[in-house]
């Protein structure tokens, strides 16, 4: 079984029109969270960072610089002042935080649907409270940009926190690429009026239009991404083994013509399924649009 799975139908409460920690926690309630951590098990641990795999994945604040997700808030450098002004998400208003976390729909066993489409699921990345009895969320988030916390406004730079784990939000949409070189389309299942002229424009030449419609079913891996081209991917090679290497033997944990460890942890589990609708006529009526790839 998948990590996560949501409905292609998903619908949320609309944003609360007065902010309060009581409103923001209730909208936020609706929505799917992802929790990443840090590495891999500890019974994992040796094989990971050991011949063939050679993982960089010291354990959580260990090391020369001190292991762990590096997490601050995306900013663009001002040429006049040569300081940073901090960049909130193009909904606006949560700030905008790297690592950024991706889902992007796998392909299937056809040779179309490798060749296929680009679908993308844009997660929300929170800052880690740091209250024991408070969750990772939204408000905390916001609130951290707007107490000061996130951003050096002095030296004007971003703060870096290491992170053990990552929280984020699922965005109840995705975007259609019909390559990865041309701007998508923006697929909402259930938007509240018309999709708001700000919002295309704050996602600049990545998106060309919105429309309303189911999410393309499917398993999604995740990708955990720094600006500099650094990632995280799961499920990645670590987790099954290729032809030459035979079957992946789940219950030992190897492959069976050429044994190798195999990371459960980086396996076919590691991923995000989008499942048929909970209304079916819904998404018969509004099914997935061609630049998503074979309606679903």
């Amino acid at each position: 079984m998948p990590v996560l799975t949501i409905y292609q139908d998903m619908a949320v409460l609309a944003p609360p029109t007065s902010a309060s920690m009581s409103s923001a926690y209730s909208y936020e309630s609706n929505l799917r969270h992802l929790r990443l951590q840090w590495g891999v098990p500890s019974g994992e641990l040796a094989a990971a960072t050991a011949s063939p795999f050679g993982m960089q994945i010291a354990p959580f604040g260990q090391g020369p610089q001190g292991a762990g997700f590096l997490v601050w808030q995306n900013a663009t450098l001002d040429p006049t002042t040569q300081t940073y002004r901090p960049q909130s998400i193009p909904e606006g208003s949560v700030p905008q935080l790297w690592p950024q976390v991706v889902l992007t729909k796998l392909p299937g066993n056809s040779a179309a649907s490798a060749t296929g489409p680009v679908v993308v699921l844009e997660a929300i990345t929170l800052r880690a409270s740091d209250a024991a009895d408070q969750p990772d969320s939204l408000y905390g988030t916001t609130a951290a940009a707007i107490g000061g916390s996130l951003f050096d406004s002095v030296a004007g730079r971003p703060r870096v926190f290491p992170q053990d784990h990552l929280t984020v939000v699922l965005r109840p949409s995705a975007i259609c690429f019909p390559s990865p070189s041309d701007p998508g389309t923006l697929v909402t299942p259930h938007p509240i009026g018309s999709t708001p002229p700000d919002l295309l424009a704050n996602l600049g030449t990545r998106v060309k239009d919105a429309v309303t419609a189911c999410l393309p079913v499917g398993r999604y891996g995740i990708s955990v991404v720094y600006p500099d081209g650094q990632a995280w991917t799961v499920p990645n090679e670590a987790g099954a083994c290729s032809g030459t290497e035979g079957a992946t033997d789940y219950t030992n944990l190897t492959c069976t013509s050429q044994p190798r460890p195999v990371l459960y942890s980086q396996g076919s589990r590691a991923v995000v399924e989008v499942v048929a609708a909970q209304d079916r006529s819904y998404c018969l009526a509004n099914p997935p649009p061609a630049a998503c790839g074979a309606s679903q």
